[in-house]
């Protein structure tokens, strides 16, 4: 039944709930917020790309800082091959630890739904004598674009 076949009540009620034809059409979902904005619990700054604006946090830590066990410096003491060999993974053996980016990625799920969306990317890294790690955060959908386009 093409739309000029439906009853005119019908077709009126499908255009006050803006319902329209075509993919153009839609609009990414927001996302709710179900407690304080980020920038009320992280201290960071607004940062502005061409794609729109993104959070961004940046903490840097001393080498001696302990996470678990090791302190951070454990990983500067061993050579590629090694950092291979515990990693179970011989295609890093090439790869300088300490000149290498580690990212984290929080995303909304694989599964579908609202579609999958990083909302939180971490990227840390050596530098000077310290570990700095940024974090990206995506407040709302729309602010995606910026995040990706910052983390690269």
């Amino acid at each position: 039944m093409a739309s000029q076949d439906l009853p005119i009540d019908l077709r009126e009620q499908l255009r006050r709930l803006s319902v329209q034809r075509g993919i153009a059409a839609v609009k990414p979902p927001s996302l709710r917020r179900h407690g304080p904005a980020i920038e009320e619990l992280v201290v960071g700054e607004l940062a502005d790309t061409e794609h729109g604006p993104c959070f961004v946090s940046e903490t840097s830590y001393p080498l001696h800082h302990r996470h678990g066990l090791l302190p951070l410096s454990a990983l500067r003491k061993h050579d590629p091959q090694t950092v291979a060999l515990l990693a179970r993974d011989n295609t890093t053996s090439g790869v300088d630890p300490c000149r290498a980016a580690f990212i984290d990625t929080e995303t909304t799920g694989l599964s579908g739904g609202t579609g999958t969306y990083a909302f939180l990317v971490g990227v840390g890294y050596y530098a000077d004598d310290e570990l700095r790690v940024r974090q990206f955060f995506m407040r709302d959908v729309v602010e995606e674009q910026a995040l990706l386009h910052l983390s690269k």
